[in-house]
Formats: structure tokens, C-alpha cells, sequence
């Protein structure tokens, strides 16, 4: 009974044993089992993941192609735009009708253009060129007027005069018939140039006036003999001429006799050399004024004179005066029309001389270069792209 208990606890041990194998082949199929639905699940997200990205992918496409597609939507109407503007302005640079023609045609265009600027150019300098020309002759004709019409000659007649000492040697009488009405004498001295600035060396005094007040000279010496013989000389001057108008034809009553007083003088000019002149005095209907103004100074008295530097028989007592603005406003407008001359050359030149640095442009732009419309880059028909 012990054999059997034995041999049946054995056969219980096995199984067990048997049963345990079972179990651990169990649990290792729920392994493997396990294993492969893991593998199965990672399959599944590497499969999902695959899927995300090519949907990435896809998406990607789609927005390439939504851009690529953008893009060119926006090519083509800036291309739109510009054939439109195009159409409205003409521009040679950017026509796509450059590349169907000749290299050559574009060149004509250009040149073209470069002589329109040019012509345009030199339309404005001669606008100017006339302005500054007009203004050159108004000034110029200032100037002339200023001269002849608003100065008087004493002016540049100050600078001829040359100051001496004039020895008073004798004095004379002159005259002359007039038939001019009262006023002849005072036309005759408005003649003289230097009137206007020494008729008040000329004013009569009656105490100068010797013969007329006393009948003789009030000075004494040799004066007084040359005095009196001055004096019957004037008178038979006087009784002359009442004869010759009281013996003329006509009407008498319009015939004036116009006398002048001479002074002769002696001087010595920049040279040292002796020079003789005569001082003209004032003319005069009346003889006493005359005689008053001979008489200012004595004979063979020396007083300070002024002589002609380029006519040594010209002499005056009085200088005449000279104007400083005169003298400054002719310097002035002398510098004006300088100036004005000197742009209108430049001007002038400019408008109707040729332009070389334009024309130097003009044979750079001939050498075979051109742009393309489609292209910011520069292309030269000798092979060399920039």
C-alpha cells in the first residue's frame, strides 16, 4: 500500500509538474501574445505617424502649390500692369519688342532721346541767352545815357585841368552882333562849357567897375595908364558899334551888341615851359559887367589858374569840380555789364555750341547695351553679362 501511495504521489507530482509547464507555456504565449500586440500597437502608431506625415507632407504640397499658384497669379498681373502701362507710357528699356528687334534700333531710340534732352536743354540757355543779352544792352544804354544826358562833361573835365600860376600880362574887349532878341548874349555863354561853374567868378561889382563910376582908374602906378587906355578902348568899341547898328539895314531894334572880356596870362606847364592863353570872361549887352569883372584882378598880378593838360591854350580861373559818384556809379554799372557779358558767353555757348560731355554719353549708350524687360540685368551683345 506504501508502493501505491508512492507511485500515485508521483504520478500527482508529475502533475503538478505538468500542470506548472502548461501554466509557464501559458504565461509565456500570453507573453509572446502580449509582444506581438505591443509590436502590433507600435505598428499601428508608426503607421499612424507615416499617415501624419504624409498628410504633412500633402499639406506642404498643397501650400507650395497654393503659393506656386499665388505667385504666379501675382506674375502674371504685375505682367498685366505693366503690358497696361506700357500701353499708356512708352518706355524703349522695358519693351519685350526690344528682343524681336535688332540692337540697333534701340540705340537709334536712345541717341533720339539724348538729342530731345539736348534740344530741351539748349531750348532753356537760349531763353536765357536772350534775357541776359537784353540786359547787356539795357545796361550798356544806362551807361550812355548816364554819360551824355545825366552828367555833365565837367565831370571828365576836371581831369584834364592841370593847376599853375597864371601871370595876368593885359586884359581885352571883344564883341559881337547879335539879332537873336535879348537873350543872345546869355545863349552865347551857355554855349561855353564851363559857364554853369563860373559865372559867379563873373558877378558884377560896382566897385570894379572903374570907367563907368569915375570916368578913370582908382589904381595908381603903371595901372592906371593901362587902366585908361583899357577904358578909351571900350568906349570907341561902343561909339563902333552903336555906328555899324545905326548904319545897318533892317530892323535895328533886334540887333544886340554882346560884349567879352579876355584875359592873356603867361604860365609855366609840367614841363617848365612858357605858355601863353587867354581866359575867356562871360559875354554881356552890358558893357559896365564887363568892365566890372576885368577888373577883379590886377594886371601883372599872378593867381592860380588851371590849364588844359592836352590844349595848353586853354585856360580857366575856376577848376571844375568833379563828381565822385559819378565816378562811382559809371564803375559800378561798368562792372554790371562785365559781368552780364561774361555770362551771356557762357549762356550763349551752352546754346548753341555743341554739348560734348552729352555726346560722350550719347557713344557710350552706342555701344551694343541694352536691358531686357524681364530682367534686372544687363546684357551686352559683345557676350559679357553683368
Amino acid at each position: 500500500m506504501g508502493n501505491d501511495f508512492d507511485i500515485s504521489g508521483n504520478e500527482n507530482n508529475s502533475s503538478i509538474n505538468n500542470n506548472n509547464n502548461n501554466n509557464n507555456n501559458n504565461n509565456n504565449n500570453n507573453n509572446n501574445n502580449n509582444n506581438n500586440m505591443n509590436n502590433y500597437n507600435n505598428n499601428n502608431n508608426n503607421n499612424n505617424n507615416n499617415n501624419n506625415n504624409n498628410n504633412n507632407n500633402n499639406n506642404n504640397s498643397n501650400s507650395f502649390d497654393n503659393n506656386y499658384y499665388n505667385n504666379n497669379n501675382n506674375y502674371n498681373n504685375n505682367n498685366n500692369n505693366y503690358n497696361n502701362n506700357n500701353n499708356n507710357n512708352y518706355d524703349p528699356m522695358y519693351n519685350s519688342e526690344i528682343e524681336k528687334r535688332s540692337s540697333g534700333y534701340y540705340h537709334d531710340i536712345l541717341i533720339n532721346k539724348n538729342k530731345e534732352s539736348k534740344n530741351k536743354r539748349r531750348f532753356k540757355y537760349k531763353v536765357l541767352t536772350i534775357i541776359v543779352g537784353i540786359f547787356f544792352i539795357f545796361s550798356i544804354a544806362s551807361l550812355l545815357f548816364f554819360i551824355f544826358f545825366s552828367t555833365s562833361q565837367l565831370t571828365f573835365e576836371s581831369f584834364k585841368f592841370i593847376q599853375t600860376k597864371c601871370y595876368l600880362k593885359s586884359i581885352d574887349y571883344i564883341s559881337k552882333n547879335q539879332t537873336h532878341g535879348p537873350d543872345s548874349c546869355q545863349k552865347l555863354n551857355e554855349e561855353s562849357w564851363w559857364y554853369s561853374y563860373e559865372k559867379d567868378f563873373y558877378k558884377f561889382n560896382s566897385n570894379n567897375a572903374q570907367y563907368f563910376n569915375n570916368g578913370s582908374s582908382s589904381d595908381n602906378g603903371d595901372n592906371d595908364g593901362d587902366n585908361e587906355e583899357i577904358n578909351n578902348k571900350l568906349i570907341n568899341l561902343i561909339i563902333k558899334e552903336s555906328n555899324s547898328n545905326s548904319n545897318s539895314k533892317g530892323d535895328i531894334s533886334k540887333v544886340i551888341t554882346c560884349y567879352q572880356g579876355l584875359f592873356h596870362v603867361s604860365f609855366n606847364d609840367t614841363d617848365n615851359e612858357l605858355q601863353q592863353g587867354d581866359i575867356d570872361g562871360l559875354w554881356s549887352d552890358d558893357s559896365t559887367k564887363v568892365d566890372s569883372y576885368l577888373h577883379q584882378i590886377k594886371i601883372g598880378s599872378i593867381q592860380t589858374c588851371y590849364y588844359n593838360k592836352h590844349d595848353n591854350r586853354e585856360v580857366i580861373w575856376v577848376k571844375p569840380p568833379s563828381s565822385l559818384f559819378n565816378i562811382i556809379f559809371i564803375v559800378v554799372i561798368g562792372l554790371i555789364i562785365v559781368i552780364a557779358f561774361t555770362v551771356f558767353v557762357i549762356i550763349f555757348r551752352k546754346a548753341f555750341a555743341p554739348l560734348s560731355k552729352d555726346e560722350e554719353k550719347a557713344n557710350l549708350l552706342s555701344n551694343s547695351t541694352y536691358y531686357r524687360y524681364t530682367s534686372d540685368k544687363l546684357y551686352s551683345n559683345n557676350g559679357n553679362n553683368d
